[in-house]
């Protein structure tokens, strides 16, 4: 892992910190503060170099180095007929991915927790296979690595839930070989003599000017063996805004088998009408009847441009600049770059990245203790309602696109410029992609004090900072910013915020109501839910665990102290919850519940389970829809707002980026984890569920913003500690004040508010890039170097 510095070492900024005048207030203040406050600006400050530290252990999670990928990818060609992708159809056998194959939690706590042996290092690759009579996609396990004469290749079926390593290319993933051959397809047959002067005359463009392309995901019959897709077009545009420009117009083809000229073309639908062919349509456009829908005025799309509108006036003080982080004394978190591995304030945790969902967090410890074993994004869904076929049948599964093989944060905007920025690595489809400023770590002071209370005599304040990782990844017309947040006392928030270009239907005035609002001219801010699933495996005081609920209700007591009266009051009831459940947990109604994973052997001093509490935030929702055509059984976490499962080694993983088109038998069907077993004194898993219902409207346009479209959840201690633990940080001040002397005095604990001659630098933009080369992996990058 590779930390990037993108700060200038040429232009930097004085910056002169200003002293809070509060503190002169009182006349008396204390010799040994008074001094500290009046430090000059240029006065000597501890070191602000980062601070590099030796990990506890090898991370046996970390990505695969490109010299391992290239063994697996060398021995996967000398045993199987390998072709080129950039060269292969569906009769050759290529490679998609190849990735870490990471280690089942049973043997890493015994590496980790009984000074085990390593775990052996394995990769995981998905190859399809297509010179046979029936093409598949087949996920296989390759190890041990390095390549030697130990290795094998084995079907790794493990952990799918239907035991079986292959999946059949009828349900198989929308690859870059498929992809290509339905665009070849469509455009061969919208581009006609007849269907481009239908589609001109229905959408006013023409076809040059027009993108046609179909729904996810495709659906597969089993009972007849056919699979079809609907499609619609959408207008190009200069700004990739094309989800703001829908036509109205729909199609739907058949694409089954192999044989792409014996795919066809089934429907033409416009105005919720269906025509079976070119020729009726176009027939149809000739009569007098013929209906058509308003047009989109290509001539004023200025309202789907993102940038800034530069004939506004500028905004009062706007013309300066806003507030930026500064770290007046460097870093305050540090690193292990080989292990990726990372410590801040008591906490410790090691990383790992993957092309389906990005970062995962493992062995995470606050003082000392593991409190969390993996916490990990499963999936992200969007899933539409509409009144036309293409936006009625979208349900995107995301990590079938890839969450981690997005494009780089934007230094200074993104993250802070004080951020230290991550470079991380993939390999997909013959391509081993480095990509730099994929992360971004920071330390940051929150906009609210931790602790605080004011007394007769005193006011007692705990500053806020928390270390925060981040990363964004844009899939097609969403960006998804997710964050993890860690507090000082041993809590843990986990968020996601969404960006971007809503994808809009067209606004049909006879149809569209129910399914969204009219928010322009021909708009439709199609109604979706996007639900986001995590893994989070708590080991509380180990891994012996129990489930419980503190259920809060009301209820009449008659008290011993008050005889004859009757008081309606509040009351907490403790549940254990013994087994899983196949319904999930739904978060109660008014907040009157609090959910815990607490400790089966260990109590705190005064007798309560040590346990930490899973709250909610905004956005605790789950899917509207019950029984979706477009995916029956691929998501099945998604519809309640939780699941607690006992830990098996066989379940990784809710999902995975082969679900998406095995609408009735997916390689991971998670409703196959809830088979009633016991919680009680096990090892927990809690699958959370973050996202939101999402009604577009006005202020959707040019684009979604963060502030608004946001959900989180926390995890806390709850009686984990004796009492709250932050208390020995020195980011604090405790103001005592005397009536009779009228002193005041200010205890810092060795902290003030002196610049330490501190200067802020600029991002180094001109060294930005994407990171598509590739590199000797894990070697730091200095701060004059950007890769």
């Amino acid at each position: 892992m590779r930390l990037t510095n993108l700060l200038s070492l040429t232009t930097l900024v004085a910056l002169a910190v200003a002293v809070p005048d509060f503190y002169q207030k009182r006349e008396a203040v204390s010799s040994k503060e008074a001094a500290l406050l009046r430090r000059d600006a240029s006065a000597e400050c501890v070191s602000n170099e980062n601070v590099e530290i030796e990990a506890p252990k090898t991370n046996i999670w970390t990505s695969l180095a490109k010299e391992e990928v290239q063994e697996v990818l060398d021995l996967l060609h000398s045993t199987y007929n390998i072709t080129e992708v950039t060269k292969a159809d569906f009769f050759s056998n290529y490679v998609l991915w190849i990735e870490t194959l990471k280690p089942n939690k049973t043997e890493a706590l015994t590496y980790l927790d009984e000074d085990g042996d390593l775990p052996p290092r394995n990769a995981r690759t998905v190859v399809y296979f297509g010179e046979g009579e029936e093409g598949y996609f087949e996920e296989l396990k390759v190890g041990p690595l390095p390549v030697s004469d130990e290795t094998t290749i084995e079907p790794l079926s493990f952990y799918n839930t239907n035991g079986k390593s292959k999946l059949p290319f009828e349900v198989g993933h929308l690859d870059r070989i498929k992809s290509a051959a339905k665009s070849s397809f469509l455009n061969k047959n919208l581009n006609t003599t007849i269907m481009r002067d239908v589609l001109e005359g229905l959408i006013g463009v023409p076809y040059e000017d027009m993108g046609c392309h179909s729904a996810a995901p495709q659906l597969h019959d089993p009972a007849t063996g056919a699979t079809v897709d609907y499609g619609t077009c959408n207008i190009n545009t200069e700004n990739d805004a094309e989800n703001l420009v829908p036509t109205g117009f729909f199609f739907k083809f058949d694409m089954t088998g192999r044989d792409v000229s014996q795919w066809k073309m089934l429907e033409y639908i416009y105005n919720n009408k269906v025509y079976t062919s070119a020729e009726e349509l176009y027939e149809a456009m000739q009569k007098d009847d013929f209906v058509t829908l308003p047009k989109i005025d290509v001539d004023n799309l200025d309202w789907t441009v993102i940038q800034r509108n530069d004939s506004a006036p500028i905004r009062h003080l706007d013309d300066r600049k806003s507030p930026r982080l500064v770290e007046p004394e460097g870093r305050r978190w540090a690193y292990d770059g080989e292990e990726e591995y990372f410590s801040w304030m008591d906490w410790g945790f090691y990383t790992s990245w993957s092309r389906d969902t990005g970062i995962s967090f493992y062995d995470i410890t606050f003082k000392g203790e593991r409190i969390v074993y993996e916490l990990s994004l499963q999936e992200l869904i969007a899933e539409y309602g509409s009144d036309d076929p293409f936006n009625q049948h979208t349900f995107y599964s995301d990590i079938s696109y890839g969450v981690g093989n997005r494009f780089s944060l934007v230094p200074g905007y993104d993250c802070p410029a004080t951020a230290g920025y991550f470079t991380t690595d993939t390999f997909e489809y013959d391509e081993f992609y480095n990509r730099t400023l994929s992360y971004c770590v920071f330390e940051n002071q929150e906009d609210y004090s931790l602790l605080r209370h004011t007394g007769a005599s005193y006011s007692a304040i705990t500053q806020n900072p928390t270390l925060n990782v981040r990363f964004i990844s844009t899939i097609g017309n969403y960006d998804y910013n997710f964050l993890y947040k860690f507090f000082l006392d041993g809590t843990l928030e986990v968020s996601v915020r969404a960006a971007g270009y809503i994808q809009a239907g067209y606004w049909n005035p006879e149809t569209s109501a129910p399914y969204g609002l009219k928010i322009h001219d021909v708009l439709s801010g199609s109604f979706h839910d996007h639900v986001l699933n995590y893994k989070v495996d708590l080991d509380v005081g180990g891994t012996k665990n129990r489930a419980s609920k503190y259920v809060m209700k009301d209820v009449d007591v008659e008290y011993p102290w008050a005889p004859g009266t009757v008081y309606n009051t509040k009351q907490i009831a403790r549940e254990v919850l013994e087994k899983e459940d196949f319904n999930g947990i739904n978060w109660p109604e008014n907040g009157q519940g609090i959910l815990l994973i607490e400790s089966a052997e260990e109590t705190n001093s005064f007798g309560n389970p040590r346990a930490y509490n899973i709250m909610p935030g905004g956005g605790g929702v789950h899917r509207i829809v019950k029984n979706s055509r477009s995916g029956p059984e691929t998501q099945n976490w998604a519809r309640s707002n939780l699941f607690l499962t006992k830990h098996k080694d066989e379940e990784l993983r809710s999902s995975t980026a082969l679900n998406t088109n095995a609408l009735y038998d997916p390689p991971v069907n998670f409703n196959a984890f809830l088979d009633d077993e016991s919680l009680d004194g096990e090892d927990i898993v809690a699958w959370v569920n973050l996202g939101l219902h999402h009604l577009p409207n006005s202020n959707d346009l040019p684009n979604t913003i963060f502030s608004t479209a946001h959900a989180s959840f926390m995890l806390t201690p709850f009686n984990y500690f004796d009492s709250e633990n932050s208390r020995d940080t020195t980011q604090q001040v405790f103001y005592t004040y005397d009536d009779e002397t009228e002193e005041s005095n200010w205890e810092f604990y060795g902290n003030d508010w002196s610049s330490c001659g501190l200067e802020v630098p600029e991002p180094n933009f001109e060294d930005y890039t994407y990171g598509r080369g590739t590199r000797i992996n894990k070697k730091m990058t200095n701060s004059d170097e950007v890769y």
